[in-house]
């Protein structure tokens, strides 16, 4: 079972394809944890749309770096996934991640960075090996990981802005197990109109994802994981 944390604040206008993005996942063993930070919104509706969906919600502002806390301590599942009220997660992420995580404590993958027009989108090529050096940290939503782990580390609410990345560094200087999926499961998305948004769904990231999920072809995998770069370079 999985646990998906969601911290919402000022996202109104893209959270409902954020949690849609969930919903249709194609691994559907999981529960959808909506951290409600802003006292503007009664986000309780929500609960509605799916059983598995809690909203936590106390009409406070505390930031996120509390309400990550907060919603780490209440899971009670094997694994928990992270993400950001105005991103996307393809169907196919959950299952991906939890068939690979193997002896890892942690996986990460590629991702796309969504720019306001289709000519500045750009795929960003992760690392396959972090240090406290990496620039790249900034691709911590799309973190799958191992409950006991992220129970282990708090999130720094004096840091501010930036927590998030703190805390992953702070799991890398501790050696904790990480694994890289060569495959772009999450998108980073401006504030942008959801007809743009509908761009996901390339046909080559289909294909990709039909092959990975029957017989994985390494062959036919290096070739279309270069169409998708191509795609977004």
């Amino acid at each position: 079972m999985i646990t998906v944390i969601i911290t919402f604040y000022n996202h109104m206008a893209f959270l409902m394809d954020s949690v849609q993005s969930i919903l249709n996942q194609t691994y559907n063993k999981f529960t959808l944890f909506l951290m409600n930070d802003d006292p503007r919104y009664d986000l309780k509706e929500y609960e509605k749309l799916d059983n598995r969906i809690e909203v936590f919600q106390d009409g406070r502002n505390m930031g996120q770096a509390f309400r990550l806390n907060q919603a780490v301590e209440k899971c009670n599942t094997e694994y928990i996934a992270f993400q950001d009220a105005d991103d996307i997660s393809i169907p196919e992420r959950l299952e991906i991640s939890i068939n690979n995580i193997a002896e890892n404590d942690l996986i990460y993958c590629d991702f796309i960075r969504e720019g306001f027009n289709y000519w500045n989108s750009k795929y960003v090529l992760m690392p396959e090996n972090f240090n406290i050096n990496s620039d790249i940290f900034g691709a911590f939503a799309s973190i799958f990981v191992r409950t006991e782990i992220a129970q282990r580390f708090k999130f720094k609410s004096y840091i501010g802005l930036g927590n998030d990345k703190a805390w992953w560094i702070e799991l890398v200087v501790n050696n904790v197990k990480c694994r890289k999926i060569n495959l772009p499961l999450y998108y980073i998305a401006p504030p942008c109109t959801s007809v743009f948004r509908k761009r996901i769904n390339i046909p080559v990231l289909r294909k990709f994802h039909r092959i990975y999920r029957q017989t994985f072809k390494e062959k036919e995998y290096k070739k279309i994981i270069e169409q998708i770069r191509n795609e977004y370079r």
